[in-house]
């Protein structure tokens, strides 16, 4: 458990990864580790898009060939702050996802 913790700490902090915040070692002794990730209000990616994948809008027909994610629109946050959720994800979304999941593994 250990090497993985050294692992983490290697990687540093990263925009698009969940972030290693600490390690409580107390009980190491007894092989208790206790890893502190920061929080994820959604939980896992995977299954917070299963549980929405009803809201997902099939637009790739308005997709310019040569899609640039500095367009997306990121209002995600905005709606959340008046108290709701997104009522729908588009492509553009899935795919700014995409690029950001890309962007924390390399």
């Amino acid at each position: 458990m250990i090497s993985e913790v050294e692992i983490i700490i290697r990687i540093g902090q990263h925009v698009n990864i969940v972030n290693f915040l600490g390690v409580v070692t107390e009980n190491i002794q007894n092989n208790e580790l206790m890893i502190i990730f920061e929080y994820c209000r959604y939980g896992c990616v995977h299954s917070f898009m299963q549980k929405n994948k009803s809201k997902f809008i099939d637009c790739m027909d308005d997709l310019p060939m040569a899609w640039n994610p500095n367009t997306v629109d990121h209002d995600l946050d905005k709606e959340e702050i008046n108290g709701g959720m997104r009522t729908s994800f588009r492509t553009t979304d899935l795919i700014y996802w995409a690029t950001q999941i890309a962007g924390g593994m390399g």
